[in-house]
């Protein structure tokens, strides 16, 4: 059975896996191979760990995570919108509407906090993920900045007006 709920601080070493296989997975063939090998689990265990679990929904199925969705507050332009921090799935669960159900309860979240916009930013690059965030009502915007993950990426920004 699979469901959708708040993560605890329990959760981080869950989320370190998913984070870093999804890692391996989405962005094999983007970016620097060689940075690819630096997002293990225990990296990823040392920022859900410092962070904490306060702004994540997860997906579970039979105990084991599969999935989740970081949401945070974001200043755009001098206004402030919630963000769709990270979202990640692993490989294998993708194509199910997991993703979706994930994206919606960030979506909900940020919602009742009362942003009437949400923002992403999403590797140029990831064709794969662009076309789903526009699938879930995401536009994008003439937006990009550059990060360095290993060697510079364009990073392109997407945002989601919500309805009143």
């Amino acid at each position: 059975m699979r469901m959708i709920r708040k993560a605890i601080p329990q959760d981080a070493w869950g989320l370190a896996k998913v984070h870093s296989l999804s890692w391996q997975a989405a962005y094999a063939g983007l970016i620097d191979p060689e940075f690819l090998k630096t997002r293990t689990p225990e990296h990823s265990y040392n920022i859900f760990s410092q962070d904490g679990c306060d702004s994540i929904w997860l997906a579970e199925q039979d105990g084991q995570i599969i999935g989740f969705c970081r949401i945070s507050e974001s200043e755009e332009a001098g206004e402030k919108c919630g963000e769709i921090a990270a979202l990640y799935l692993l490989p294998q669960f993708q194509h199910q509407g997991i993703g979706r159900r994930l994206i919606e309860a960030g979506i909900e979240q940020l919602r009742r906090h009362g942003y009437p916009r949400i923002v992403c930013w999403v590797l140029k690059s990831n064709q794969n993920a662009r076309q789903f965030y526009q699938r879930c009502g995401f536009v994008e915007d003439p937006v990009e900045q550059t990060l360095v993950m290993g060697t510079p990426q364009t990073i392109l920004r997407c945002h989601f007006d919500i309805k009143s």
